[in-house]
């Protein structure tokens, strides 16, 4: 059976407060990064995964250019979502990205609960 990779896995929020709930939900398999930190975040990711895809969930549209800017400077594809629920489905119909961003606060449901079923998907194979 091949090995199947699972990518880089972020929540984002202005909210430091969720760091340690992160923490405790995921036991370090799911990294934060603050809003005001993630461009420079977004830089060091990019220069890791040049050629890479990248997949982010925000139900802020500003966010998609936020995203995009600096992925896009590094050579990475962007995929960006408003709606986590049709990110879900883009994963299950195969999409393979390097990493997947996600923010905390979404009204169709939130990042914890987002990255909890992305989760169960790659543990079904990917």
């Amino acid at each position: 059976m091949a090995e199947i990779k699972v990518p880089e896995l972020y929540l984002t929020s202005s909210n430091p407060d969720y760091r340690n709930e992160c923490n405790r939900a995921f036991s370090g398999k799911v990294n934060f990064v603050r809003k005001r930190d993630l461009v420079g975040a977004l830089d060091e990711i990019g220069s890791r995964y040049p050629t890479g895809t990248a997949m982010a969930v925000d139900d802020q549209p500003l966010m998609a250019e936020i995203y995009g800017g600096a992925l896009r400077s590094s050579g990475m594809k962007l995929n960006f979502y408003s709606s986590p629920l049709t990110a879900l489905d883009a994963l299950r119909s195969g999409m393979k990205p390097d990493v997947i961003f996600s923010n905390v606060q979404m009204p169709e449901m939130n990042g914890f609960e987002f990255m909890k079923e992305v989760m169960k998907i790659y543990r079904k194979g990917g």
